[in-house]
């Protein structure tokens, strides 16, 4: 598993992502691949450590520079991330920067590993608020290695920070103001709750993506089990549903 940091300079012009991990994690061949666009062959070998790589100012819809630094590897333990990465970070840092973690290597991993790993997922996310998605990617069979890179980018322009409070789990009042009022734009018909209808003009407008009715059903079976409330007696997802949607999105990156 890496690390990537990222920090802001120049007016939010330059991000700059440094790669961090134990050795054979494969955080260089993760750099590489998105540097190059292609995974390396065992007959180009990667260096230990590579040097700086600067994506193309339009690699990424915000069209903002971003500089990939690698560096020097340590012996391989997922204990390490927070016994030893994460802690650095915060004592170099201050917490002042995003952090995202990126499991490399997923074609290699079984569901024996994933149901562990869940477990400490969690772990991190409540303790370290500074790391601001986990994301699992593979080099190799280029598998989300632009998605890593693109949520370090974003996590530097637009911070979560403003909006949650990790240590309440909770949506902060100036934003929860905002979400109050994207819900009446969206609940029509003044009911107080949205329609599957109106829920799929929300994701169209905001997400790009449309669910399929099963979908949101699914969702709605969600928020009902998780938040009392959620889903009125019509099975409309209401206000309280709506922001608790935003919740889990928000602490789960």
């Amino acid at each position: 598993m890496g690390v990537a940091w990222s920090s802001r300079a120049a007016a939010k012009r330059d991000v700059r992502v440094a790669v961090i991990g134990d050795h054979g994690t494969g955080k260089s061949s993760l750099v590489a691949t998105i540097a190059t666009g292609r995974f390396p062959d065992q007959d180009d070998g990667v260096a230990r450590v590579l040097p700086p790589a600067r994506l193309p100012v339009d690699y990424f819809p915000a069209r903002i520079t971003v500089t990939i630094v690698d560096t020097s590897s340590r012996p391989n333990t997922l204990e390490r991330i927070t016994t030893f990465w994460l802690p650095k970070i915060r004592r170099l840092l201050q917490s002042k920067v995003p952090v995202i973690l990126a499991g490399c290597k997923v074609d290699l991993s079984d569901k024996q590993q994933q149901a562990g790993l869940e477990n400490v997922l969690d772990f991190i996310m409540c303790t370290f608020r500074e790391v601001e998605i986990y994301l699992e990617c593979s080099a190799l069979h280029r598998i989300k290695v632009d998605e890593v890179f693109y949520c370090a980018q974003m996590a530097v322009l637009h911070p979560t920070t403003p909006l949650f409070d990790k240590a309440t789990r909770s949506i902060k009042p100036r934003c929860m103001m905002t979400f109050q009022q994207i819900f009446s734009l969206y609940d029509r018909d003044k009911d107080g709750a949205v329609s599957d209808a109106e829920m799929n003009a929300f994701l169209v407008r905001c997400f790009k993506v449309s669910l399929q009715p099963a979908e949101i059903a699914d969702m709605k079976r969600m928020v009902q089990q998780h938040m009392i409330g959620g889903v009125n007696d019509n099975g409309l997802i209401t206000f309280i549903g709506f922001l608790y949607l935003h919740v889990v999105f928000i602490a789960k990156g």
